[in-house]
């Protein structure tokens, strides 16, 4: 799995179980993100 730098450096340096929530929290806002600008360009 290919992490992007916020998530991937949280998953690395936040330990036990604080980092995968925040790891995964970072990850949904690029999704978010993502599909919000496939909305806006009516892909």
């Amino acid at each position: 799995m290919i992490k992007i730098f916020p998530a991937s450096y949280v998953d690395k340096n936040v330990k036990g179980s604080t980092g995968i929530i925040f790891d995964d929290v970072i990850s949904a806002g690029y999704a978010a993100l993502g599909l919000f600008i496939l909305d806006q360009i009516k892909f």
